[in-house]
This record gives C-alpha cells, structure tokens and sequence, in this order.
C-alpha cells in the first residue's frame, strides 16, 4: 500500500509540473457586448440595437474588490477573448471595456478613469466587471453595458428639412469601477441633418436622428442635463431662438426628448405668421398644404394662445340695410358673441347683414382651431395697439403674406342702437357712431391656441 501511495504522489507531480505546484492555471474570458440589459426606468428606454460592432477590448485586473491593486497591466484584444494565467488560490476583480476603434475618442489609459479627449463627441462603448473567484473555473462569459446614453430627438408635429444643433455639457471622465463620471464639464454641440420634411403627432412621434446618433458619457445612476436645442430650416440664413429642455439621462438608457422642435415651448409674438395647421412663426414657411391664413396681433400671458386677423379685407360692406336692434349685440369686448347674436337673430340673412356675414363666410371650410369673426371696438383698439405699433406691425406681415393693410376705416361688431354701431378708424385710434347702413371695410379676427 506504502509503494502505491508514493507512485500516486509521483506520478501527480510529474504529470502537473511547475503550474500544479505553484496553484497557476489559465483563465479564459469572453467578453460580449449586450443590446439589452435593464429594466426600463421612467422617462427612458433602454438601448437596443441589431448589432454592435467592437473592435477594441480592454481588461485590467485587481486583487482588491476596491479596484486599488492592479496585477501587472493592460491587456486588449479586437475580439474580446482574454486568456489569463493566474493563482487559482486567490480571487481577482477584473474591469473591462469595449468601443469600435475609439482611440481618437477615448483615452483608456485607466478603466476608472476613461477620458473623452478634448473636441470629441461620445460615441457608443461598454464596459463591466467580473469577479473570478478562487478556486478551478477556467472560462467566463461576461456581458457588457453601455456606458453612454443615448439621446433620441422625437418630433411631434411637422417639421421642415433643416437641422437641430443640439448642446450640452459634458463630464469627460468615466469610472468602470464605479459607473461614476467625473471631472470639469465642458460644452459639446452635435448637429443632426435631415433631408426630408419630418411630420409625426404626439402619440406616434418621428426620430430625427435614427441615422445620427446622439451620445453622453453618463452614470449609472439617472442625472438630469440642460440640452439646448436650435432649429434651422433649410431654405433660411438664420436659425431660430434656442431653447432648453432638461432630461435625465443615464449609461445604457435612451433619453428621449419629444416635442416640436421648431420651438418645444412655442411663444407667439405679434406680427407672426399664423398658418392653417395652427402653428405659428416670424418668418413666412408657407405651403400649398399649409398656408398662411392670418397675422397675429394679439398674445395671451401663455404665449400659446391670442388672436389673429385675416389676410384679406371685406370691401364696402353695410353694417346691415335694415334699422333693427339685435339683443346681445353690443359688447365693447367680446366681438365672438356679437357675431353670434346677430346671426342667431330670427330676422337674420346674410344679403341683410353683409359685415357679419363676410367674417362668418370664412369659416367654410372650418379650419380647426378657428372662428373667425367680426371684431368688437377694444379688439380693433388691440390691433392699433399704442401710437400704432401693432398695426405697423401686422401691417409689415400682412404684406410679406401676401395680404392687403388695414386701411383706415373698419366696422366694428358693436352695435350702439337701432340705426348705428361702432366705426373705428385703424389709422388714428378712436371711435365713430356710424350709421349701420353706410359702407365700408371689413376685417375678420379669430382666436387661437397652439396645437402643440
């Protein structure tokens, strides 16, 4: 029994060697990107893809779980297969990160402190750690997450071809370890281009940027991040007022900003373009399936809402040709509930109340949105505005549109007894009783609100 023992132990010795007796043995790790990892966070979706393409694998290993102690150095391959020689006594913590031939983007110098270099924007990358405990296992597999998230650019109403720059501030450094960036931010602007007009809605919007990817180096953990967005129509010189929008944003989630990129929060100013769709702008962007249909000269504290007139005058229009009193016509405000008192009145008939009748006319077809309507004295007032400064305003539109101006004399919807109503002259501000069968110019109004 003694003489078998010892031919066992020999015979162990000699077939092992040197690797057996010093505990070493080789460890094999595959390391795979994955398209899809986490549950979905509120406001976000997580990444996903058909394929990814990694040319460049980097690992560094660590005898601490603190990642304090490194064992030897870097290693890198292009197809993320790893052979290792290590103590089978002991356990090791392994960092690992991954890109497409990003030397010119990433400084890789320390996993746990991976730069962005200076200019570059982020493109996609992943990373991911690995224990390899003590003891025999010879092969590990080891999935890898993104550690940019990615900023989709989702249109919700229609948008001409033209551009978005999109910036923001970036940290430049980014911790494998700990899933931390880092460091001083620092301005970066990327520009996504489209060749196309976009049209999406609210509930089935459109990318802009399926093609053009937008990336930020980000935590692991959501943070918010101030995008500031510019929109430039292809056919103009000059791009339109930036604006803010502030998203979480977080490694190996979309963030997905949704709105109308023309202006996200839309603010009318008067003298803006008021188009059939009901959106709005300062400069003419006119369609044969969207045309200018009037100018705005009034704008509600939300800046989403106010009043438009037309384009175009009714010319040489009787108030009516009959000397009758209408009840509910004789509101100073509201030229809405004139025009409908008169044309719900029983004796009622366009050829009898031609003034009303020519606003009233406009709305067939119906364009949502939009009631047009034959303006009380103060919403004639508004559109003179102070010494005529919306009314040089509107003016200066109506022409770029294509309109006619104003004029001087206009008829107001309020009527001040049974054979007069309000005039009021456009020009210089102020009110006549006129005599309703007398005739002149008419102009339309209606209200708006933004349909975005």
């Amino acid at each position: 029994m003694c003489a078998v023992a010892a031919m066992f132990v020999s015979c162990t010795k000699e077939d092992s060697g040197n690797e057996r007796l010093t505990g070493e043995h080789k460890v094999t790790i595959s390391a795979v990107p994955n398209l899809s990892m986490a549950d979905e966070p509120n406001m976000k979706s997580i990444q996903t893809r058909g394929t990814v393409t990694c040319n460049r694998f980097i690992i560094e290993l660590y005898t601490d779980a603190d990642y304090n102690t490194m064992v030897g150095t870097q290693q890198s391959t292009t197809d993320g297969n790893f052979t290792l020689t290590l103590d089978r006594t002991k356990t090791y913590y392994a960092l690992l990160w991954a890109d497409n031939n990003a030397s010119a983007i990433y400084d890789v110098t320390s996993l746990k402190a991976v730069t962005l270099k200076t200019g570059q924007l982020p493109v996609e990358a992943f990373c991911g750690k690995l224990t390899i405990a003590a003891g025999n296992q010879a092969k590990y597999d080891v999935s890898l997450k993104r550690a940019v998230a990615k900023v989709n650019l989702n249109e919700t109403g229609y948008l001409p071809k033209g551009s978005v720059t999109v910036k923001y501030n970036q940290k430049p450094a980014f911790n494998v370890a700990d899933g931390t960036t880092s460091g001083t931010s620092a301005g970066l602007t990327a520009t996504v281009t489209t060749t196309a007009d976009f049209t999406g809605t609210k509930t089935v919007p459109v990318t802009l940027n399926t093609d053009q990817p937008i990336y930020v180096l980000a935590s692991n953990t959501a943070g918010n991040v101030d995008f500031t967005l510019q929109y430039k129509d292809a056919t103009e010189i000059f791009a339109e007022t930036e604006f803010t929008v502030t998203a979480p944003v977080q490694a190996n989630y979309n963030t997905n900003i949704k709105g109308h990129f023309t202006t996200v929060v839309p603010i009318a100013k008067v003298g803006d373009f008021y188009y059939k769709n009901g959106t709005w702008s300062s400069t003419n962007k006119a369609t044969a399936d969207n045309p200018i249909i009037g100018v705005v000269f009034v704008v509600n504290a939300d800046g989403k809402s106010g009043k438009i007139v037309s384009l175009d005058s009714g010319i040489y229009l009787a108030w009516s040709s009959e000397e009758v009193l209408i009840p509910g016509a004789d509101s100073s405000t509201d030229g809405e509930a004139n025009t409908a008192a008169i044309t719900s009145y029983s004796g009622y008939l366009a050829e009898k109340y031609p003034a009303v009748a020519w606003c009233v006319a406009k709305n067939n077809p119906k364009i949502a949105g939009i009631n047009w309507y034959l303006p009380a004295t103060d919403e004639l007032v508004s559109l003179c505005g102070t010494n005529g400064t919306v009314k040089d305003t509107v003016e200066q539109a109506l022409i770029k549109a294509g309109g006619n101006i104003l004029g001087i004399f206009l008829w107001t919807s309020t009527q001040l007894g049974y054979n007069s109503a309000s005039f009021f002259n456009i020009q210089n501000n102020y009110e006549l009783n006129m005599g309703k069968t007398a005739k002149d110019n008419v102009r339309a109004i209606s209200a708006f609100k933004s349909n975005n």
